[in-house]
């Protein structure tokens, strides 16, 4: 089955890919319109409610919103809102629906390309970030401080957001819309054809996958053996009891809620991309495509599951989760207290009341 296929940009989109596909398999259409019909919007709407959850918890607790930990995952669950918004979102659309909102005209083909290549890139290098504060805040808490306070923090996440805009600005001049008789889409012109598939699928691979994964790799396992190696020391030193103990587990709880979510990151996107570099542009087999599409679909899962790995892993934000839940019960429940005061109340000018009766009649 011979394919005029360009799978070079990474991560590509399937509806970015010059494909004509002659035949499909029963099983394998199917398989392909369950993935871009019904998985697709499964992730995008899990990911959408997750990570808004995750903003409001993380902004409704002081102990978690006054923190660098707590401000960088409040970014990176708008970043992650913001991939799968504008870059799963619309396959699913089109799927559907037969659109493609993005070929409507070349300032909307643009700016596609530009915030969802920045959603990636931004979700991942903030992932990073969250680690090296990790990194630093378990090594020197005092240098954790003073290097991640939360206006540094914020500067620091503004100047790599500003970076990787405009390292992603290049997409204003190189997609066009390309019209032919049978559609119109949203490609790169020839002019810049070389850049796009040659060079910069290098450039997007090194900042969305290369380095996350070698410095995610490296903290993730120097965060392992340093929290073990202090916790082997406080049990010597028998100072697991008072503060030290109480400063050791928050420590040790947000630790090992990021490195699940690094080590989610690794695993979701991990086998998307080598899949990726590993394929053929000049023959691409069906059971190729499919597993294409399924590794494609597995990559944006990273940006729609971090709330509930906050949950299962983070007992810190389990609490203020839960804190923040009865707080919205008891304000719509009916206040109990203050029924119970006013029964009180009306029972004790009763009671006098009827004293007064009693003394009346004797008098």
């Amino acid at each position: 089955m011979n394919l005029t296929t360009n799978y070079s940009t990474f991560p590509p989109t399937p509806d970015s890919l010059t494909t004509s596909y002659p035949t499909h398999s029963p099983s394998g259409a199917r398989y392909l319109e369950f993935l871009n019909s019904y998985a697709a919007i499964f992730v995008v709407v899990l990911g959408v409610i997750g990570n808004c959850l995750s903003i409001t918890v993380l902004l409704a607790v002081k102990s978690l919103r006054t923190t660098s930990t707590g401000i960088l995952l409040t970014i990176l669950a708008f970043a992650d809102n913001g991939a799968l918004l504008i870059g799963l979102l619309p396959v699913w659309i089109k799927a559907v629906f037969n659109v493609s909102l993005y070929e409507v005209n070349v300032v909307v083909c643009k700016f596609r390309y530009v915030f969802m290549y920045f959603s990636l890139q931004y979700s991942s290098s903030v992932l990073v970030l969250i680690a090296i504060e990790r990194f630093v805040s378990v090594y020197n808490p005092a240098k954790a401080n003073e290097w991640f306070s939360l206006k540094r923090t914020g500067i620091i996440a503004a100047g790599l957001g500003i970076f990787l805009f405009l390292l992603n600005s290049h997409w204003f001049a190189t997609m066009e819309i390309e019209t032919t008789t049978e559609a119109s889409r949203c490609s790169a012109p020839e002019s810049s054809q070389y850049f796009v598939y040659e060079v910069w699928v290098w450039i997007d691979l090194l900042i969305y996958a290369l380095i996350p994964w070698v410095l995610l790799s490296v903290c993730n396992v120097a965060i392992v053996l340093r929290v073990r190696n202090l916790g082997r020391r406080l049990t010597l030193r028998r100072l697991n009891s008072g503060s030290s103990a109480s400063r050791r587990s928050k420590l040790t709880s947000m630790t090992a809620m990021l490195l699940v979510v690094n080590t989610s990151f690794l695993i979701t996107t991990m086998p998307f991309a080598i899949y990726v570099l590993c394929l053929s542009a000049e023959y691409l087999s069906l059971v190729k495509e499919l597993i294409y599409e399924s590794l494609y679909l597995l990559s944006y899962i990273n940006n729609a599951i971090n709330f509930f790995l906050y949950v299962i892993s983070g007992v810190r934000f389990r609490a203020a989760m839960m804190k923040l839940l009865r707080r919205g019960l008891s304000y719509f429940a009916p206040n109990r207290s203050s029924s119970t005061t006013t029964n009180e109340v009306l029972t004790s000018v009763n009671s006098r009341q009827r004293n007064n009766s009693k003394c009346t009649t004797l008098i």
